[in-house]
């Protein structure tokens, strides 16, 4: 099965709230309107599809994507064997992993495994990414 982009959000740095859009031009220091567009390495947010899933199933929740502040959901991406370094194609962009997790106020990766599948990534490549993106790992 292909990986395939489902959501695409940002939150804005209008009004400070998740919003989830279908269409992203991607430019070389993020999303646009985003909080995080500043070129830093960690412009994009990703959270696979199934994370998101068996999490909201532990807690017999539903969650909406964004709920977690991630820009991206995709399903079927391999999530466990990415590495930081690597690349991921989608749509017309390209983009490097920089950080997979995030850490306590200690320096060590949080319990929670929703923080610690946070894929963060920064553009490489510019451009036009749209739900419904085949996703590849390069």
């Amino acid at each position: 099965m292909a990986a395939t982009l489902d959501s695409v959000c940002i939150k804005s740095k209008i009004d400070n709230l998740m919003h989830c859009i279908g269409q992203a031009d991607l430019i070389k220091t993020g999303i646009p309107n985003d909080v995080h567009c500043d070129g830093g390495d960690l412009q994009i947010s990703i959270l696979p599809k199934e994370v998101i899933d068996e999490y909201g199933k532990s807690k017999g929740q539903t969650f909406k994507y964004g709920e977690f502040g991630e820009n991206l959901v995709i399903d079927g991406l391999d999530y466990k064997k990415l590495k930081v370094g690597d690349t991921i194609s989608v749509g017309d962009s390209r983009l490097e992993i920089t950080k997979i997790g995030v850490e306590d106020g200690k320096g060590e990766k949080c319990k929670n495994e929703i923080h610690n599948n946070y894929i963060f990534c920064r553009v490489l490549v510019a451009g036009i990414i749209t739900v419904g993106d085949q996703v590849n790992i390069d």
